[in-house]
């Protein structure tokens, strides 16, 4: 089990709320949605709109991958965090070296950034990721490349 403690500094209050939720949630998700034999899954976790952010959305899901498993290149039309649940996650942004992520790191992606590479690292064993977007109500949160 997993203890997480936030200091009181307003600026880190969503930040706190959104890591209280995977630490308390992840070994659960974790092992939740069926996914496909290749490729990924996505289960919805939460949408809120956000009070300290009139007109934002905090959307929650988590992306399930199959061993081998991975996206086509994207970007979204919101700020992202991708935090590992389990497995080991290979992401790169388009200019930077793609990284292998394993179980408790993340990451953030700016609105727009060109998201190259999102994969299974492995091919034997599945992969999970909480990723948490927070963007206009209206926003499109994922597009992916033709």
């Amino acid at each position: 089990m997993f203890s997480f403690r936030c200091k009181k500094v307003p600026q880190f209050g969503l930040l706190c709320v959104v890591a209280s939720i995977v630490f308390a949630a992840a070994p659960a998700w974790s092992q939740s949605a069926a996914t496909p034999a290749s490729g990924r899954a996505i289960e919805a976790i939460l949408a809120e709109k956000l009070s300290v952010a009139p007109g934002k959305v905090l959307t929650a899901q988590v992306v399930h991958y199959a061993p081998g498993g991975s996206s086509k290149s994207h970007h979204h039309d919101a700020d992202v965090f991708a935090f590992v649940l389990s497995g080991k996650i290979l992401s790169g942004e388009e200019g930077e070296k793609a990284k292998v992520y394993n179980v408790g790191e993340g990451h953030f992606e700016r609105r727009g950034q060109h998201h190259v590479i999102s994969k299974n690292a492995s091919t034997t064993e599945p992969a999970s990721m909480l990723v948490v977007f927070i963007a206009n109500e209206d926003a499109r949160l994922t597009t992916f490349d033709h």
